[in-house]
């Protein structure tokens, strides 16, 4: 017996050293090779990646650069990414647990780089589209949940006030951005601060400046739009109005993330859009899907799905105080800004007299507003006067960047004092370590400019509905102790409890090819080739 048990012992004990290699072995690697590329922007990047398959604040920059984690993976040269694919691949054999659960998020977060975005829309009064490009009109009065993604690492809301009796309108855009909770109000904002933003409760202002989010995500403001960035690629564009705004959410198509809300499921299938929350069909959704209903005689049919829409749909999709991310005022919730009466008339644009029909197409068509979106162009310009408004497309921010090496670190926080040298000074300088024989804490820094300043003024004619918000500097900065995701209190903003997303890894582990991503299944990465992701 006790030699079955010595034998049983020799054949079981290389495997099971093998399996017990954590996530900082196999990672160990991926973060060399990072560092080999760029002492300072590589290192840095090493470091939150893996701060990101546990949730952890990412570390201040030490480089010119806004980039967020993602935008600094598509800067990677081809050579030093396929060598990052392959140290993936090679390094998920051995781990189990919640070490491979991290594994393969770093494999989501990597692979991102190989896709294109998708996007889902709310504008106008309002407006959907989804991900798969169904659409309809949604004059509803309430918080929504416009999608979430099922690892909790995204999920963006919106508030819609009413513009009449009959019709709404986009005010206020709140954002869980990988545990960051971001709003944006265009009217009815919790507090006296005159600034459009709320970082966790707190007012925040951009004056033409990246402001960098705790987690690792980032916000920029170019013209009237402001642009969130996800630390692993995705992107939300909120194009202010002078009372209400428009809303586009872009996520990936090969993404192993799973979505719901009012925005679908993005499983490439428009068909099975704007449906219960349980899965069920209810009803079609065709009625407002394309310019062959501008001559639709059955309007009654469609005002009967648009009332399905406004009630049934819609209370699927409302948010409720426990998963609200929206501030509020004292004595304020989610109730105080609900109507489910909401709307008192369903119209469409059948509704319109013959000369406001033709105006309002001919004003989208001059304006660039895409055969698709013709019908709620019509809607919008029709009863509201709303201009144009064809959908926004995404802004690469790493194609005019060259990232030189650089030869001393500077550090670049939202204090915007950037500082040069071995040792920085200021209120938020950490000083950084000299380097050691591991290429830790590099000696290396820069003499370029400051991080990308993006223009703020709006360019073109302004007009009631496209007046651009006031800017003031930064007066504000988040707290980096620690987890600062804060749900708001129904009461107050400023007493804000805290809250955390759990995060559950995707299903899948396979890693993508860099140039040919798919949203149903991922293909060997065996001989990859360069390919910018993030663009349509």
């Amino acid at each position: 017996m006790i030699k079955k048990i010595l034998y049983l012992l020799i054949f079981i004990s290389p495997s099971t050293l093998i399996s017990q290699a954590n996530f900082d072995e196999a990672y160990a690697p991926i973060q060399k090779t990072l560092t080999d590329w760029d002492p300072v922007r590589g290192h840095w990047l090493g470091n939150n990646i893996s701060n990101m398959t546990e949730e952890k604040i990412i570390t201040d920059r030490a480089f010119p650069e806004d980039f967020t984690p993602y935008e600094m993976l598509k800067s990677l040269p081809d050579n030093t990414y396929d060598k990052l694919r392959r140290h993936i691949d090679e390094g998920r054999t051995n781990l189990s647990g919640s070490d491979l659960n991290r594994w393969n998020r770093l494999n989501n977060y990597v692979s991102n780089v190989s896709c294109s975005y998708i996007r889902g829309r709310s504008y106008g009064d309002p407006h959907l589209t989804s991900f798969d490009d169904a659409k309809t009109s949604f004059q509803t009065v309430g918080e929504f949940s416009l999608t979430r993604s099922k690892s909790n690492h995204l999920e963006v809301q919106a508030r819609q006030k009413a513009s009449g009796s009959s019709f709404s309108l986009n005010s206020a855009v709140a954002m869980n951005v990988f545990g960051d909770r971001l709003c944006i109000y265009a009217d009815d904002k919790p507090d006296s601060d005159r600034s459009a933003l709320r970082l966790n409760g707190e007012a925040i202002n951009l004056n033409g400046r990246t402001y960098y989010l705790p987690h690792g995500g980032n916000v920029r403001l170019a013209g009237r739009n402001y642009i969130i960035t996800w630390p692993s690629g995705e992107t939300v564009t909120v194009g202010m109005r002078s009372s209400f705004m428009n809303i586009s959410v872009h996520v990936f198509d090969c993404s192993d993330q799973e979505y719901q809300g009012l925005l679908g499921n993005a499983d490439g299938e428009s068909f099975n859009d704007f449906q219960a929350l349980n899965g069920s069909m209810q009803r079609p959704s065709s009625f407002f899907n394309s310019t062959t209903n501008l001559n639709n005689n059955n309007s009654f049919a469609e005002k009967e799905y648009l009332a399905y829409i406004s009630q049934s749909f819609a209370d699927d999709w409302r948010v409720n105080e426990q998963s609200t991310l929206f501030d509020y005022g004292s004595g304020m919730n989610t109730a105080s800004f609900t109507d489910r009466t909401f709307p008192r008339t369903h119209h469409t644009i059948h509704d319109l007299s013959p000369q406001q029909f033709n105006d309002a197409k001919t004003h989208c068509q001059n304006n660039g507003i895409s055969q698709s979106d013709l019908t709620g162009c019509i809607y919008d310009q029709g009863f509201l006067n709303i201009p144009a408004n064809p959908a926004p497309i995404p802004v690469d921010f790493t194609e005019d960047e060259s990232l030189n090496r650089i030869r001393r670190p500077a550090l670049n926080t939202n204090e915007h004092e950037y500082q040069e040298g071995k040792y920085p000074t200021g209120t938020a300088a950490v000083p950084i370590a000299a380097p050691n024989s591991s290429g830790n804490n590099p000696s290396y820094a820069t003499e370029r400019t400051p991080s990308k300043e993006i223009e703020s003024s709006s360019t073109g004619k302004e007009n009631f509905w496209g007046s651009s918000p006031s800017n003031s500097n930064i007066n504000k900065t988040p707290n980096s102790n620690g987890s600062i995701f804060k749900r708001p209190s129904s009461k107050t903003i400023n007493n804000t409890p805290s809250k955390t997303f759990n995060y559950s890894a995707p299903s899948k582990s396979s890693s993508p090819s860099r140039s040919t991503p798919t949203r149903s299944s991922s293909p060997s990465i065996s001989s990859p080739s360069r390919s910018k992701g993030g663009k349509n």
